[in-house]
Formats: structure tokens, sequence, C-alpha cells
């Protein structure tokens, strides 16, 4: 397994999602991670997330073309659960991060947040996720 310790977050004083604690599976079908998320209200905290690989090779491009107005939404999710991880843009220059997690237990527990910030918060965003998916082996 490949793995990456490093921690990409985008956040404002009040709000934020972090990713940590990559790991990219053998068969490389998927790539986990642990997510740390945080709104006015709610906060998600070292919640394991499961992306399948393809989604997440895609993410990180979505995330460029986001930066660059050419694209209005991005998503990572794996395939046979309802997690969630979203990033929006609108005309003016707002970012939306939506993050929907749930819990299978006996009892199926959802939690979900949101929070808007500008795009300038995406370039470090970008550069961090860069270097982890230099760290697991992918091509940028």
């Amino acid at each position: 397994m490949k793995s990456s310790d490093k921690e990409v977050k985008i956040s404002t004083s009040e709000n934020w999602l972090s990713l940590y604690s990559f790991v990219l599976y053998l068969d490389n079908s998927s790539v986990k991670f642990s997510i740390n998320a945080h709104s006015h209200f709610f906060e998600i905290k070292n919640f394991e997330f499961y992306s399948d690989t393809v989604l997440f090779k895609n993410f990180l491009g979505g995330l460029k073309e986001i930066y660059r107005n050419e694209r209005k939404s991005v998503e990572l999710s794996p395939t046979f659960e309802d997690d969630l991880i979203k990033i929006l843009a609108d005309d003016l220059g707002h970012i939306r991060i939506v993050c929907e997690v749930y819990n299978h237990n006996v009892y199926k527990e959802t939690c979900r947040l949101s929070f808007e910030l500008d795009q300038t918060f995406l370039p470090n965003f970008i550069k961090d996720l860069e270097q982890v998916y230099l760290e697991l082996g992918f091509v940028i």
C-alpha cells in the first residue's frame, strides 16, 4: 500500500474541511482517508472515507477547472456508499463545500454540513492535494 500523511485543508476561521491519512489500496481500487469538517454548527471528526480511485484521480483536475472557472462542481464518493464530498462554484467566485457522511450501525446516522468561501482559498488546497497525489504515485 502507498500512503501519505499530508493534511490537505481548506479553511476559514470558522469553517474547514481537512483530509488526511491517505492510503491507496494495493489493488488500486480505492483510496481511504480521514475527514475532519466543521461548519458554524456541525462537526465531523475522524470519519474514514473511501473513494473510488478513478473519482479520486479526477478530483484534482476538477478542482483546477473550478479555480479556472471552467467547471461548476466536482465530487468524491464511493461506488457502494452514500458518503459525499462536493465542491461547487458560482459565477461570482464563491465556493461551497458540502460534506455528507453516513454511519451504518444499528441506526443509520447522517451528518451533512456545508459552508462557503471564496475561490482564493483553492490554490493552497490544490497544491497540498497535488503533493498527496505524487506521494500515492499518481501522475498529475
